[in-house]
């Protein structure tokens, strides 16, 4: 995933960062992934969304037990909200998505559920969860 913050300004995830690189100054700004030695144990970047204004970046991660989403604050770089759901059992989160107006964020979680959910982000509250299924096993 590579996305233009601004025309100067590229977001993307290397590694258990996301850069924010300045094409003009060559400046590099990090957003590093959840403390690989904190509570949640490991984690990996998997899904990253940049919302329509560009005021704010979600970053899903895979964690030991279960899936993380922290949302940041593109500017600042400072974490606004933490999304975790009890009911997405997946370890990881493998797509998110902004709503147009940017007030909810989608998420999907990984196999074996495939947890769709609905978040009005700001509130940290889910508004709508449903397991997704394939026809193809």
């Amino acid at each position: 995933n590579l996305h233009y913050v601004e025309e100067n300004l590229l977001l993307y995830v290397a590694g258990h960062n996301v850069v924010l690189y300045n094409t003009d100054t060559k400046i590099q700004r990090f957003i590093h992934g959840t403390d690989v030695n904190g509570p949640q144990g490991r984690t990996e970047i998997c899904a990253l969304a940049l919302s329509p204004n560009k005021s704010y970046v979600a970053i899903g991660e895979r964690g030991q037990e279960r899936g993380i989403i922290t949302v940041y604050d593109v500017r600042t770089l400072k974490k606004r909200k933490q999304l975790i759901s009890t009911e997405m059992r997946s370890r990881e989160y493998v797509s998110l998505c902004f709503s147009p107006d940017g007030k909810n964020l989608l998420s999907l979680g990984g196999g074996p559920e495939w947890t769709l959910i609905n978040w009005l982000w700001q509130k940290t509250k889910a508004v709508h969860i449903q397991k997704v299924e394939s026809k193809n096993n």
